[in-house]
């Protein structure tokens, strides 16, 4: 009698059997639609169907704690170099018009955020800014949702807490823009005379600062603003700066845009 045991042994894996190629593709495009820019790029090695997906699908979220593991958690020059190649690349690669656009910028230490988006050695007479050059690029120009904000980890990334840094509503993409979000920045600058946000349906200011009247001149801007979404926003020049906190940490208001 042959004693010897016999194995049987699996066969592996097969296309067949990969269940993320049997999803739609609208699915998967939706999926791919919340995904920092530089994560989505990389599934294109999951699944046989999934190269291309996330080029179409219409929108583009650039997070810095995508680079962490190539350059740790500070924001050191050398991360905001990689991060700029990457915000280029990923709207150069973007298949269609980008509907969506995510920017955020995560440092356990808030004092980096400033130097990270606005270098204090730049010497042109404006200044630098790297929100207003991302937000410059050609296919960020018709851009239907956008949400910029930046946070500190060490108070909770998502939570509002005011950031030093600034962000003028003259450098957003204007035309086609109906939701826009800004988290954190204590430095908000009104609109220039004359500059329309048409389709503007929601506005959402999360922990910033801006003056009463640059806040007015944005209403003023937004024809068709429904609603307005302030939750720890201070404003200020009025004749006492006031800080909108409603009892559940936020105020929300229909704007009649007739």
């Amino acid at each position: 009698m042959d004693h010897r045991r016999c194995i049987a042994i699996a066969p592996p894996p097969t296309m067949a059997a990969d269940r993320l190629s049997g999803l739609p593709d609208d699915l998967l495009r939706r999926i791919l639609y919340f995904a920092p820019a530089r994560e989505g790029a990389a599934t294109a090695v999951l699944s046989r169907r999934w190269p291309g997906l996330w080029a179409t699908s219409g929108a583009v979220n650039l997070d810095t704690r995508s680079y962490d593991r190539a350059h740790g958690r500070d924001l050191s020059f050398e991360k905001r170099a990689s991060f700029l190649a990457g915000a280029a690349a990923a709207l150069a690669r973007a298949q269609g018009p980008v509907r969506r656009l995510a920017v955020d910028v995560v440092a356990e230490n808030p004092g980096e955020i400033y130097f990270f988006l606005h270098d204090p050695d730049c010497y042109s007479p404006e200044g630098y800014d790297m929100l207003a050059g991302v937000l410059g690029n050609p296919a960020a120009q018709h851009v239907q949702e956008l949400r910029t904000g930046a946070a500190s980890s060490h108070f909770g990334a998502g939570g509002a807490h005011g950031i030093d840094y600034r962000l003028s509503f003259g450098a957003l993409p204007s035309r086609d823009l109906r939701l826009l979000h800004i988290t954190n920045c204590t430095d908000l600058a009104p609109p220039p005379p004359g500059m329309a946000f048409p389709l503007l349906a929601e506005l959402v200011l999360l922990g910033c600062t801006t003056s009463l009247g640059g806040l007015q001149g944005m209403i003023g801007a937004a024809p068709q603003l429904a609603v307005l979404h302030l939750e720890h926003t201070r404003l200020t020049g009025a004749s006492q700066d006031v800080e909108e906190e409603a009892d559940d940490g936020g105020t929300q208001q229909q704007h009649d845009p007739s």
